[in-house]
């Protein structure tokens, strides 16, 4: 009667759906469990934040393996992981490997080659790892230092659902003996191959949140839930919302069931730390494990980019030659002439007298034999790329239709065509080896000779990059292992 708008009400009668208010005064019904999970601003900026460490666990099944290594470093660039916890790598003599832009930190495996655990990092990381500690050949932990917490992450590897139950029980036992060993305050995420459903239990949803792929926990399950509780984690890896293929983990052999038994846990203090956890079926290394990622918000400390100038060696296998000899010693002299006043004027002080000298013989050297040129000659080579994108391209083809015998036939053909490859050229790469070494012995060449040698007659053992204080600690710093060595022959 006063003029004023009415509003008019419309009642909805609905029992589980969920009223979503979108835009300004409208109503929408959505259902409770097709929320999108990102809903607010803040979830936006969390799972965009631009300082996010991916890193993730993987189950690799070996890497005892011709071309298994290069694939896993090849796939880890791919996904931009900055560490990746990989488990059963088979590797004996616990220690680091460069591979490039990545170095594998590993531990043993045991007396019949099973198991191994280990980490592959990222270069650009190395100056913040602190620690690596080798518990046994199921268990490893990595120290991160970042700017205002330190991360320890740790590699675990349960035994499967029919292991007994004392085998179960020390494993446990030693895993709680580690956690325990990581001192307050730091963020610990443990991750990797527990062999372990989680369900959807009523009574465990603090611990796992609702998102799991199964509904009934298995035995190792409830250890793994059992163990969250008691030491205050929280299983991430089924707390959020994704679709069902990117919650497996694990497909059978015969592509006829998917498991999610790879996990990612956190302590309850940094929960919000970890922005997301996801599998990706793309990544392929042979395994039938799939790689799940995870984003860790943390600030990593800025260090300068300091080049290092690598002065090399000269190419003295050029002195052979007379007239080369000739020539650098004609060099030599005219440089020593040409800088002989300013050699003697100096008070007759002997180390400028020797650092004239030195400079002297060295331009004339580089002038006259000049460094030597190294040539690298990786027998993972484009043949072996090729072969494997034949594979993953297969494997693709085969997850998305796994009823498909055809397509299974096919992705097992290039699984076997792939490995002969790899083998072959290998094979081929040791055979070049083997020719050079009988083109330096037709040509009086003893030194290249023995170094071909001895590469080839010996075991392959890895080259230190990094050494240990006094107390154990890993010293990863160029300035701190100069200094180490110092100290060392001092």
């Amino acid at each position: 009667e006063s003029g004023a708008p009415t509003a008019q009400c419309t009642t909805v009668h609905c029992s589980s759906p969920s009223l979503a208010l979108i835009g300004r005064g409208s109503l929408a019904l959505q259902e409770s469990n097709k929320l999108p999970r990102n809903c607010g601003v803040m979830d936006l900026r969390l799972e965009n934040w631009k300082s996010a460490l991916r890193f993730g666990t993987w189950n690799v099944r070996t890497l005892y393996q011709t071309g298994a290594a290069q694939t896993l470093v090849k796939e880890a660039e791919r996904f931009k992981l900055g560490i990746l916890a990989i488990q059963e790598i088979r590797w004996n003599e616990g220690t680091s490997m460069d591979m490039g832009n990545t170095t594998i930190f590993y531990g043993q495996c045991d007396n019949r080659r099973q198991g191994g655990s280990g980490f592959a990092v990222q270069n650009n990381l190395i100056h913040a790892i602190k620690d690596f500690k080798v518990i046994n050949s199921r268990l490893t932990v990595l120290i991160l230092e970042t700017k205002w917490f330190k991360v320890a992450f740790v590699n675990a590897h349960a035994p499967t659902e029919e292991k007994n139950d004392d085998e179960k029980e020390e494993f446990y036992s030693l895993l709680e003996t580690s956690l325990e060993d990581i001192p307050r305050g730091y963020i610990v995420i443990l991750l990797g191959d527990f062999n372990a459903k989680i369900g959807k239990e009523e009574c465990f949803r603090p611990t796992i949140g609702v998102h799991s792929l199964h509904q009934i926990s298995n035995n190792n399950g409830c250890r793994l839930v059992d163990l969250a509780t008691g030491k205050g984690l929280k299983i991430k890896s089924t707390m959020f919302p994704h679709k069902e293929v990117h919650k497996g983990t694990w497909r059978s052999p015969d592509g006829r069931y998917v498991n999610q038994i790879d996990h990612i846990l956190v302590n309850s203090r940094f929960s919000n730390c970890i922005l997301d956890v996801r599998t990706f079926r793309g990544a392929d290394c042979g395994s039938d494990h799939f790689l799940v990622v995870g984003k860790l918000k943390v600030t990593l400390k800025k260090i300068e980019n300091r080049k290092e100038k690598h002065s090399g060696l000269y190419d003295i296998s050029k002195l052979r030659d007379l007239k080369v000899r000739e020539t650098l010693q004609s060099n030599i002299a005219s440089e020593i002439k040409r800088n002989q006043q300013n050699l003697y004027t100096s008070n007759d002080d002997v180390e400028i007298i020797w650092s004239g000298i030195k400079n002297a013989i060295q331009k004339a050297a580089t002038k006259t034999v000049g460094m030597q040129q190294r040539k690298k000659r990786p027998w993972f080579n484009q043949t072996c790329e090729d072969a494997l994108q034949r594979r993953k391209q297969a494997r693709e083809e085969w997850l998305n239709d796994t009823q498909n015998e055809g397509k299974y036939t096919r992705y097992k053909m290039r699984q076997k065509e792939a490995s002969n490859i790899l083998r072959c050229e290998k094979r081929k790469h040791i055979q070049g080896i083997v020719r050079d070494a009988e083109q330096d012995y037709l040509s009086h060449k003893p030194r290249d000779l023995y170094r071909k040698i001895h590469a080839l007659s010996t075991n392959f053992k890895p080259n230190e990059k990094f050494l240990r204080n006094e107390d154990g600690t890993l010293i990863t710093n160029n300035e701190d292992i100069a200094r180490r060595w110092a100290d060392y022959f001092d």
